[in-house]
């Protein structure tokens, strides 16, 4: 009996013993799947947290470029805005500076029907023609003279003045009268009896920009023979109208030659201007007697 009774406490024992380690080898699995299933978590908030970090910084990257572009754009925006501005400006000026002129030209017209033609400095054809380019100098005063060649706009582009002469000359000089607005002269060309063309010159103008009135005379680099010869004038940076009085070209016997004849890329002959008509002159009645 006592045999047997001992024989089930030490299989009791055993079996607490077995218990224990199942429940041991039960808790260390169970602490292992839990660590691991903390480090599955654990690699997933970061994954999750670099690719928030990845989706801000690309965000912010194009959030940076579109501010940039927009940026751009407002300043492209504000020069074309400035740039409109100025042409504004200066079609205003230039739309003064022709209703002007037209008003000029029409008193002079008024003035003629009256008092017949002027002689200190008749025109030679249209005023501002490029005819007025044609003979000897005739405009001796600076500034905006109607006896001098003027192209159309002031500054809107680059302009040319063509002279002929009366015969193919061997010119090693050109001489130009430059009478407002000096200084644009940029070139010089030939013209062949096929009307091709071949420069001849080229350099700076040698009349300054900022005097009234000058005469460039530019030596050729070997003399030619042409009846027709083209100048070239950098209107659009040289602010103003580049007014031309006359074109000589000088031979090789130093003897000065003047156009009959011009052309010119554009010309302030004839402006598109309307004008209101103009007013009947009508001068004083004299006074009646025993009035005052």
């Amino acid at each position: 009996m006592k045999t047997f009774t001992l024989a089930l406490s030490v299989l009791a024992v055993l079996l607490a013993s077995v218990s224990a380690a199942c429940v041991a080898g039960l808790w260390v699995a169970e602490r292992a799947r839990t660590a691991e299933q903390e480090a599955m978590l654990r690699a997933q908030m970061e994954q999750m947290a670099a690719q928030q970090r990845k989706e801000i910084e690309e965000t912010g990257a194009r959030f940076t470029r579109e501010q940039a572009q927009y940026r751009k754009e407002l300043n492209e925006l504000l020069a074309q805005n400035a740039e409109l501005s100025n042409r504004i400006a200066a079609l205003d000026d230039e739309r003064t500076t022709r209703t002007t002129r037209a008003i000029t030209r029409r008193i002079d017209r008024e003035l003629v029907d009256l008092f017949g033609q002027r002689e200190a400095f008749p025109l030679k054809g249209r005023a501002w023609g490029p005819e007025q380019a044609t003979g000897e100098p005739d405009t001796h005063t600076a500034g905006d003279q109607q006896t001098a060649w003027a192209s159309l706009t002031q500054d809107g582009q680059e302009e040319w003045l063509q002279l002929e002469y009366d015969q193919p000359y061997t010119i090693t000089k050109v001489r130009v009268y430059e009478t407002y607005n000096p200084g644009a002269l940029t070139h010089i060309t030939m013209l062949d009896d096929a009307g091709k063309e071949s420069e001849i010159w080229r350099g700076k103008d040698l009349t300054p920009r900022d005097v009234p009135m000058g005469i460039t005379e530019v030596t050729l680099p070997l003399p030619v023979s042409a009846k027709r010869i083209r100048i070239y004038l950098d209107s659009v940076n040289v602010p103003g109208w580049n007014e031309i009085d006359a074109v000589g070209v000088v031979d090789d016997k130093d003897a000065v030659h003047w156009a009959v004849k011009a052309t010119a890329s554009t010309s302030f002959a004839d402006p598109q201007i309307v004008l209101q008509p103009a007013l009947p002159v009508n001068p004083p009645k004299p006074p009646e007697d025993g009035q005052f």
